[in-house]
């Protein structure tokens, strides 16, 4: 069934082809040269004549056959019209072709009526044979390119705005989101009283002479659209318009400009007529009128007197057409605007003289401004002639209703697949767009041109909104696009954590501001939305946490990301944001947390160090809002550190302060699942304690859940050290032991006025007390890098009662026989040993020595 439609669509194509041939061939020019051809040969077979002898010339017919085939064919390759045989379209090829089918048809045909000798049909066959092929080639390739321009057109993605009063049906292979911004035949923007004022100034008119309504606004503001709806209207009232608007622009002379208004109202009255007197009469306007001479020099100024006459006689004729036909003609002529000096004021004169007719009436399209600048420049034509050409005055609204076109704005962004929850996030975007407009057809370009990018949003991991924001000043304000393009110190803070709103702007960004404020004074609302920097120089209020926003956001005002904004492209810190974004919403999908966590961490490779300071922005309770997926993700997490035997790697503290932020906004069940998960994992004191810090430090308001969970946290905290001590457990046996796990305790002791020497007299043994030591040791690096490392034997009699511990003091007398081959054990000595001799030599504290090991860094899992 389809491809029987197929067929009939490319025979109805095919035949309209043949028929738009046949209309052009009977032109004047294509049509006289086949009826002189076919004369020609039947004048030349006319009694035997093309055998004819003339003088002593025999076969005098074929000569002259033959020479004009050569005249044609010297036309066809001097005038390259072969040329055309590659496009697609009916083309002066195709007319020849067709000329040479029907030239050779007749002339078979009438050789048959005559009955002539075949041998003299035979040229002719051959020439209609190659024709026809020739032609139905053509034929069958004109055709297949018009059914696919109209497939195209029917995919078009040209909309009018009214489509735009609701989202689009649209998906990304239908390509970009274009709006048709030529002048429309309806109105979106309420302007019926507007429109209702048009209709009834062109609808009075006078039987003497004509009526010129000026029709006024800038360029854009819907004149034409207002006109088509005015046309619609009067059409139904016998009112006749021209089928076209006369456009000024396109004529590039004086001359061009007379013949085309006379081509265009003899149309407008439905008079087709071309002729030598035309021609005259048009000299004559153009002598009178524009001052064109219609001969030399020497003879213009003895016709005057006689142009003047045919210019009148010319106005009368018209004048009857017009009376005897008891219609009111509507002529509009459009772009007076964009015309020359010199082609608006001969227009004025002509519709005020030559075609000022009755019962016509002339609509001018033209901007007040432009049309006042050029009566001024003039000097031959007083200021007050428009006054005196334009009999009734329309001006179009300034303002338009902008709401409105927020709404079309914002189902463009439906279109391209925004959803309504994100749109809120473009609206200081699109209250700006709409408010700065200058007109309808500004908006137009604006959806056309700056909402293009978003075709390709989808693979575009920056902030669309201000991307947007920063493509309309791009759009609107060069100038200022470049000023912020090549200012980038001035307009970002540093990318640092914390209360953002603390960093000050010195004496230098507080001027740049000030005159950025006065040079672009219709931007400040849209750079506030941008910059923080900005916004806190005209308002001196920043949120504590700008700066987390807006890398949590990819923001413009960021260092990592300022860049990208200009050239649409990504570096690393764009992938980090969208794998922790991708991460986030897997957790909040009910994906499998333990599954979404090890596939994040199998990702991570060099980059685990941003990646987890990334994660620590996606942290609140907004972005991850289920109490259940915080608690159980924190349980992960902590899990995850038990597993990696407690060491604090950098990873691991980052990991830490993550479980902070995510338990400390549960509300009370799932704490109390956190609690009982962690309360007895002994060998995670040190991160149970890095846990309560964070929650005592968290900034910004203070939540029910976050003030009930700081207070339960620091109570689990509490509970687990008490039980630590009571129980006696031993937080070096490898069960329970990672580098400073222990410390926690010491800050019990000190807390309750308990000797440390109480617990570690308990549990102190040769094995561990390396581990004891080695947990209270100073560590620094030297100016290459390595670890240095010292005691203070002040803070270990403070901290951990080192001279009532004697497993502690016997270390002093050097290591016993089963610990010779621990070389990390003999370090930990060797630095005691030396601290001692410091102490009983009296070195201060900044004389005392340290000790490196440029071989191998001690390692307190092997102690």
């Amino acid at each position: 069934m389809l491809s029987i439609n197929k067929f009939r669509e490319f025979i109805k194509v095919g035949y309209s082809i043949i028929r738009e041939l046949c209309k052009k061939v009977i032109s004047p020019y294509i049509f006289t040269f086949i009826v002189i051809s076919i004369w020609i040969i039947q004048l030349v077979y006319a009694e035997g004549w093309i055998n004819q002898t003339i003088g002593n010339f025999s076969n005098f017919g074929n000569f002259t056959i033959i020479l004009f085939i050569i005249l044609i064919i010297d036309y066809i390759y001097n005038s390259h019209i072969a040329s055309f045989r590659g496009i697609p379209e009916i083309t002066p090829w195709d007319l020849i072709l067709f000329s040479f089918l029907s030239i050779s048809l007749v002339t078979l045909g009438i050789f048959t009526i005559r009955k002539l000798l075949f041998i003299n049909c035979i040229i002719y066959i051959i020439i209609f044979i190659i024709s026809l092929i020739l032609m139905f080639c053509r034929i069958f390739k004109i055709t297949k390119a018009r059914i696919v321009h109209a497939n195209q057109k029917q995919k078009s993605t040209l909309y009018e705005l009214k489509d735009l009063e609701g989202p689009i049906p649209w998906k990304k292979a239908d390509g970009l989101i274009l709006i048709n911004e030529k002048a429309s035949s309806y109105d979106l923007l309420d302007r019926k009283n507007v429109e209702l004022l048009l209709k009834n100034t062109i609808s009075k008119y006078s039987v003497a002479h004509s009526t010129v309504v000026g029709l006024i606004g800038e360029w854009g503001a819907g004149k034409t659209t207002l006109l088509n709806l005015v046309k619609k209207d009067l059409k139904k009232e016998d009112f006749v318009f021209a089928n076209q608007d006369f456009d000024v622009w396109l004529f590039g002379s004086q001359e061009a400009l007379i013949k085309g208004l006379y081509d265009f109202i003899l149309n407008g009255l439905g008079i087709r007529y071309n002729s030598i007197v035309n021609d005259k009469f048009l000299e004559s306007i153009a002598h009178v009128v524009a001052g064109i001479p219609k001969a030399g020099n020497l003879l213009s100024s003895l016709l005057i007197d006689r142009s003047y006459k045919d210019v009148m006689t010319l106005k009368e004729k018209l004048s009857k057409y017009i009376q005897s036909s008891n219609k009111h003609y509507v002529i509009c002529i459009e772009n007076l605007d964009r015309a020359s000096d010199k082609q608006v004021i001969l227009l004025l004169k002509l519709i005020s003289t030559v075609f000022d007719l009755p019962n016509v009436t002339y609509v001018l399209l033209y901007s007040e401004s432009r049309m006042n600048q050029i009566l001024k420049e003039n000097n031959d034509i007083n200021q007050s002639y428009l006054d005196k050409v334009v009999n009734f005055e329309v001006k179009m609204p300034l303002e338009f209703n902008r709401k409105k076109c927020i709404v079309w704005l914002r189902n463009v962004l439906l279109s391209y697949g925004v959803s309504q929850q994100d749109l809120k996030q473009y609206d200081f975007v699109l209250n700006f767009i709409a408010y700065d407009l200058k007109d309808i057809r500004d908006l137009k370009r604006i959806i056309n041109s700056v909402f293009s990018f978003m075709i390709i949003s989808d693979t575009l991991r920056l902030n669309l909104p201000q991307l947007l924001a920063i493509q309309y000043i791009y759009y609107s304000n060069s100038e200022l696009y470049e000023e912020i393009k090549t200012h980038q110190e001035m307009f970002i803070f540093e990318d640092t954590y914390g209360p953002y709103s603390k960093k000050e702007l010195n004496d230098e960004e507080n001027k740049y501001f000030t005159n950025l404020d006065k040079k672009y004074s219709n931007y400040v609302s849209l750079l506030m939305n941008l910059f923080p920097k900005f916004k806190k120089h005209n308002s001196c209020i920043m949120n504590y946490n700008e700066t987390e926003n807006s890398l949590k956001n990819v923001s413009i005002s960021t260092q990592r990301y300022f860049k990208a904004y200009f050239y649409l492209t990504e570096n690393s810190y764009v992938d980090i944001n969208y794998r922790v974004r991708h991460f986030v919403e897997d957790i909040n999908s009910g994906k499998d947390i333990n599954l979404v966590w090890s596939n994040f961490l199998d990702k991570r490779d060099h980059q685990s160090e941003d990646l987890l300071t990334e994660l620590y922005l996606f942290l609140k309770v907004d972005d991850i809002p289920s109490y259940q997926d915080r608690a159980t993700l924190s349980e992960v997490l902590f899990n995850s550190l038990v597993d990696k035997n407690n060491q604090l790697t950098l990873d691991n503290l980052q990991i830490t302060y993550i479980i902070g932020k995510l338990i400390g906004e549960v509300d009370e069940d799932q704490f109390l699942k956190f609690e009982n998960m962690i309360c007895h994992h002994y060998e995670a004191l040190e991160i149970v304690r890095l846990i309560t810090e964070l929650l005592e430090e968290a900034w910004g308001g203070i939540s029910k859940n976050l003030s009930r969970n700081r207070h339960e946290m620091s109570k689990i905290y509490d509970k687990m050290r008490k039980e630590i001590f009571d129980k006696k457990i031993n937080l070096f046996q490898d069960k329970y032991y990672s580098w400073r796990n222990a410390t926690g305790m010491y800050d019990y002791f000190n807390e309750n006025n308990i000797p440390a020497s109480k617990y570690l007299n308990k549990i102190a043994s040769k094995d561990n007390v390396y581990r004891i030591l080695f947990d209270c040791i100073i560590i620094g690096y030297n100016g290459k890098g390595k670890e240095t490392y010292r005691f203070d034997m002040n803070n270990l009699r403070k901290y951990i009662d080192f001279d009532n511990v004697p497993r502690l003091k016997e270390t002093l007398n050097g290591i016993s026989e089963n610990n010779t081959n621990n070389t990390d054990r003999k370090k930990v000595q060797e630095v005691l040993l030396i601290a001692a001799q410091q102490e009983k030599s009296n070195q201060s504290e900044k004389s005392k020595l340290t000790t490196h090991y440029d071989d191998n860094p001690i390692s307190p899992n092997k102690l």
